[in-house]
This record gives C-alpha cells, sequence and structure tokens, in this order.
C-alpha cells in the first residue's frame, strides 16, 4: 500500500479539516511499504536520521520527520525498518511533549479518530482501560493491507498524557498497492 493513503491523516487531515499547519513531505505518494532507508530518502523529501534510534523487537527507527503539525498538535513521525530486510515495516506518528496537555491529548485523539472514522468507517476494534488509575483509548482500522492503531494514555494525577499512532501493512511482503 502506498504510505501516502497509510498516512491520510497526514495530508487528509487538512483537506478534511483545514487544520494541517506543515506541508506534507513531498514524495509520500512514491514510497511504498518494503522500501529500503535509501529508497524512501530518495523519494520523501524531510526525513532525516533521527538523533537516537529507538528500537522495536524486530525493526529500527531509520527515519523521522520531526514535525506535522495538526490544529495545535505537533507530531514526530518516526519511520521503522526490518532489522533483516532492511525494508520500511511501520510508521508512528508521536505527539510531542509540549503537547502532552491532558486536554490536549483527549482532543488530538478525537479528531484523529474522527479523521480515521470519516475516511474509513467505524473502528474495527475499540479498547478502553482505567483500572490502573490511568485513562486509555485504542482504536484500530483496516484499510487495505495497512492496520492504523491509535492509542492515547491519560495519567490524571499528573495532568498529561501521551498518543501515538501507529501504522503498518498487514502482509509486510506485499510492496504493492493491494
Amino acid at each position: 500500500m502506498r504510505i501516502r493513503s497509510v498516512i491520510a491523516v497526514l495530508a487528509g487531515f487538512g483537506a478534511i479539516t483545514g487544520s494541517v499547519v506543515a506541508l506534507e513531505p513531498s514524495g509520500w505518494d512514491k514510497a511504498w511499504w518494503g522500501m529500503t532507508e535509501r529508497e524512501v530518502g530518495e523519494v520523501v523529501s524531510g526525513v532525516v536520521p533521527p538523533a537516537a534510534k529507538h528500537e522495536t523487537i524486530t525493526g529500527y527507527e531509520g527515519l523521522t520527520v520531526p514535525s506535522y503539525m495538526m490544529k495545535d498538535c505537533e507530531f514526530r513521525a518516526e519511520l521503522f525498518f526490518n532489522k533483516i530486510s532492511r525494508q520500511l515495516e511501520k510508521i508512528r506518528l508521536e505527539l510531542q511533549a509540549a503537547n502532552r496537555i491532558r486536554g490536549l491529548v483527549s482532543r488530538c485523539f478525537t479528531d484523529v479518530s474522527g479523521v480515521f472514522s470519516q475516511d474509513y468507517g467505524n473502528p474495527v476494534e475499540e479498547s478502553k482501560d482505567d483500572s490502573d488509575g490511568s485513562d486509555v483509548i485504542s482504536r484500530e482500522w483496516r484499510p487495505g493491507n495497512t492496520r492504523i492503531l491509535a492509542y492515547r494514555m491519560l495519567f490524571s494525577e499528573l495532568g498529561i498524557g501521551i498518543m501515538t499512532v501507529d501504522y503498518e501493512p498487514i502482509d509486510p511482503w506485499k510492496r504493492a498497492k493491494p
């Protein structure tokens, strides 16, 4: 699946709500799941190596788009590549620290979830948990060959929260658009 449709929230959010402040990097429409760091870097402008690489069980953060603004919410896009194949396997949007005030996190989560629901219908899965004093919600959509998971956790005692949006191919070996 093309990355452009995978991260529709970045470009489409503005088209739907008029709220994107920063421009989308050019070249997203030429990036595909399964591309290498070099291939992504050649077609997508604005990607840079991360200051410190985060790792997952299967991959590592190879490239970053430092800032996307959605209304008052600033996200960092982290592009993860498989440790063995070195191919793009995940994109994570993480709400920047300056935007982690409880009310802002809730609003950003509601706005982004609304965009996904408008584009892809109701979430295929939704879970809520507040058993340990934190308020957690996750919602999942599965358009085409992509799994989109929006996650929000609020810490009431601290007045802050976190929010991420993960994009992953359902079939990681499928390089082309389904």
